[in-house]
């Protein structure tokens, strides 16, 4: 058996030497759709299914329950099957040194018990409760090399995190950036207390305060005797505190084990995208190698009439299926090797902080090795059986071309039908990005700058609204009165402009309640964005805070249908409005549609966002050290009006160009698939093209014939593969991807039917040109 092995792939690889360009086509066609499949993958495993970075991750398990800092406490007191319990409270980020930090808040045996410390050490028991010291801090092991130089004498220096001096006890071990989230920094519980404003609710109430819970099991216990365990000791807990039951669920530390329905579908969609893509490649492939046996067949029927089983022949024709997919395979794996690095460098700031570790380990290897297997079997099997069911008779005392296999046909057909509803999909994405780019948003950015206050967790109330005035009132003097508007959000497409609040609408005759956004903004706001007013009158200086407000359309028509809106009244658990305006209608939130927003006078104490007109020469650079020395902790995010709106809209456009980027990729595994079984196809009907040409035939009958049985694979392709289309496009918009695009936009289903059917009118006539160049006499001797 293993010497016949041997044989068979020593005769592969003879096959590859013979046809170098037929063999090379294979493994380009395969090794692209397999890289683009494993690339996504290798992103997906990175993200999803690789464990925390921690000691034996196996034996870590995460409770998926909301906890409280008293519960842990009980837990780990009493816990058996877990050798130690970790508690990770939420923390935010702050800034040190101009840079923004991320970190959690965890307990003293958090490194005991997930991944022991490079260097130093961790907190002690004291920083676990209210009043502790809470000064010291463990950083990562990336921020130790980034900013220290992987310096060994940075135990014990200080670092100053929004004001608040620390010093450095530890450093996390290499790969460890966080349970779950990329983080830079960790403090103790009691930390929490200083990076707070003195102004802030003390929260430290324990039967309040939510925690995530990780632990490790202990040496012989189970998954489910700590769920067993667990589920006892909260029930315990609860009923001793009055607090109602919650069902105990346990996960590993793989990401994928939390995800919910909706991130699952998403990834769902992608993988199908890919898979879609490779079996366009397989299609492709099939066919080629369909021609190639419809070439050998005297070949095989004359290894059959020497006593060969037709077993032991489709066995050869799979091996070399196989060869060709291994040698795909290697190239596919060397595309994913170094594509996510290039795709992720290219990925908005915003959404990733840090490049994941793409290296190719086990799940990835096997997984390009199953797509190879996959591969194998799928364009293969069905060549290798078609090839080999043959009269051998017929085919030995046969000297004339044969015509195009109907299983050839249909395959070219199967192509289409994919290759439509992946590039309609596409189509409707990027044109969903494409109009959603050239909408006419409702405002004009041009020629502002855009001030975004960040301040200080430890800021009070009151030190945050004297900031916030000083500074509006300064801008105000440096720029001008009327070339300053304040606000508490600025314009971000793609995202809500503000709270949602829920609201009575008091008119006349009715009261109903109403959901809509509420936005702070100062009355040169308006005019500052260029957004007019169609009705009433804006507010004005002379307006006292939380009496008036101005609305867009969109509120107006969805709540004062048919009757002026103005002079009604909004009432709120703390203010009531009296509606004075409306202005037109403008995406200052998401871009499917325009949400009602209630626009109301903005006070210091809701003031974060200054915009300027005009900022005179300098313009944000000048505006920077204005801000630092009003407050050297208020941090300022000083934007170009055209910057701020793009930087926020850049990663759904990153999105768009992704989806655009398969769909291409979809269209070039389909056209070089035309293109190459129609070439090869061709090749092997010259001596029938030359028949028909030395008894008269002209090239129009010969090009007819040529392209008859692929234009009828790819009308087919289109009929079927349309309304597919059209279904998964319905989908779409059901699951709001198209901005409010229709689903059956018919520019897109225009360029994809002309794309279509010009790679495959291309594909054929080509080579069909070709042979019709050849002289009848040469082609009568063609073998």
């Amino acid at each position: 058996m293993l010497h016949d092995l041997r044989q068979d792939v020593a005769y592969a690889f003879r096959q590859i030497g013979r046809k170098p360009a037929f063999a090379l086509v294979i493994v380009v066609t395969l090794g692209s759709a397999i890289g683009l499949n494993t690339s996504f993958f290798s992103l997906y495993n990175a993200g999803a299914l690789r464990p925390w970075p921690v000691r034996d991750p196996d034996r870590v398990v995460v409770v998926d329950a909301r906890m409280t800092l008293a519960e842990w406490r009980y837990w780990a007191g009493h816990t058996t099957a877990l050798s130690g319990v970790t508690a990770t409270m939420g923390g935010g980020s702050a800034r040190s040194e101009g840079r923004r930090l991320y970190f959690d808040y965890v307990d003293s045996r958090h490194f005991d018990v997930l991944s022991p410390l490079a260097r130093g050490r961790a907190f002690s028991a004291d920083d676990d409760r209210p009043g502790g010291a809470g000064t010291e801090l463990v950083i990562s092991h990336r921020l130790w090399e980034a900013r220290y130089a992987a310096d060994p004498s940075v135990l014990g220096r200080p670092i100053v995190l929004d004001g608040v001096p620390f010093t450095i006890a530890g450093v996390a071990a290499r790969g460890f950036d966080g349970a779950g989230r990329l983080r830079d920094l960790w403090l103790p519980l009691a930390a929490r207390t200083r990076m707070q404003a003195a102004d802030a609710p003390r929260d430290w109430a324990e039967l309040t305060r939510e925690v995530t819970l990780a632990g490790r099991l202990a040496p012989g216990a189970t998954l489910a005797q700590a769920r067993a365990e667990l589920t006892t000791l909260s029930r315990q807990f609860r009923s001793q505190n009055g607090l109602a039951t919650a069902p105990i669920v346990l996960t590993d530390t793989r990401p994928f084990s939390r995800t919910d329905a909706s991130e699952r579908l998403l990834t769902s969609l992608w993988f199908a995208a890919m898979t879609f893509a490779t079996l366009i490649a397989c299609a492709n492939v099939a066919n080629l190698l369909l021609a190639r046996g419809h070439a050998r067949r005297g070949e095989i029927a004359m290894r059959l009439s020497l006593g060969a089983g037709r077993g032991r022949v489709v066995r050869q024709l799979l091996t070399e299926a196989f060869v060709l997919a291994a040698l795909g395979g290697l190239l596919g794996v060397g595309i994913a090797a170094v594509l996510p690095q290039a795709v992720l460098r290219r990925v908005p700031e915003m959404a990733v902080r840090a490049q994941p570790d793409l290296h190719i380990d086990g799940n990835v290897f096997l997984y390009a090795l199953g797509l190879c297997t996959i591969a194998c079997i799928a364009f293969g099997l069905a060549p290798a059986l078609h090839c080999t069911r043959l009269s051998v008779s017929r085919v030995l005392k046969d000297a004339h071309g044969l015509s195009v296999p109907s299983l050839k046909t249909s395959l070219l057909g199967y192509q289409v039908i994919v290759s439509v509803m992946l590039l309609t999909a596409a189509g409707l994405l990027v044109r969903s990005a494409q109009q959603v780019a050239s909408r006419d948003l409702g405002y004009t950015v041009d020629g502002l700058v855009f001030v975004g206050l960040e301040f200080p967790s430890t800021h009070t109330r009151a030190r945050r609204e004297a900031v916030a005035g000083r500074v509006v009132a300064e801008l105000r003097e440096w720029a001008g009165t009327s070339h300053v508007a304040a606000a508490s959000t600025g314009p971000r497409p793609g995202r809500h402009a503000g709270t949602t609040l829920y609201l009575d609408l008091v008119g006349p005759r009715s009261r109903l309640a109403a959901t809509a956004q509420r936005v702070y903004v100062s009355p040169e706001y308006f005019e500052m964005l260029r957004i007019p007013l169609v009705a009433g009158r804006p507010f004005g200086a002379a307006d006292a805070p939380d009496t008036v407000a101005v609305v867009n359309e969109a509120f107006a028509r969805a709540y004062s249908p048919g009757e002026t809106v103005i002079g009604k009244t909004i009432a709120l658990p703390r203010a009531r409005y009296a509606v004075v305006g409306v202005v037109r209608d403008a995406y200052l939130g998401a871009l499917d549609a325009v949400e009602p927003i209630v626009f109301a006078p903005v006070t210091p104490e809701t003031t974060r966002f200054v915009m300027l007109r005009d900022a005179g020469p300098g313009g944000a650079s000048a505006l920077r050290p204005l801000v630092g020395r009003i407050d050297a902790g208020t941090h300022a995010d000083i934007q170009s009006g055209p910057a701020w709106v793009g930087r926020v809209s850049a990663l759904s456009q990153f999105g768009a160009r992704m989806i655009g980027g398969v769909g291409v990729m979809a269209l070039a595994l389909a056209t070089l698939g035309l293109f190459s079984v129609s070439a090869y196809s061709v090749q092997q009907r010259t001596r029938e093209i030359g028949v028909r040409m030395a008894l008269g035939a002209r090239p129009p009958h010969i090009v007819r014939a040529v392209l008859g049985p692929t234009s009828k694979a790819i009308a087919r392709g289109l009929v079927i593969g349309g309304a597919g289309a059209v279904a998964l496009a319905f989908l779409m918009r059901r699951w709001d991807w198209l901005n409010g695009l229709s689903p059956l936009d018919p520019l897109t289903y225009a360029g994809v039917l002309l794309l279509l059917v010009a790679a495959g009118l291309a594909a054929s006539y080509l080579p069909a040109r070709r042979a019709m160049k050849v002289e009848p006499t040469v082609a009568l001797r063609y073998e």
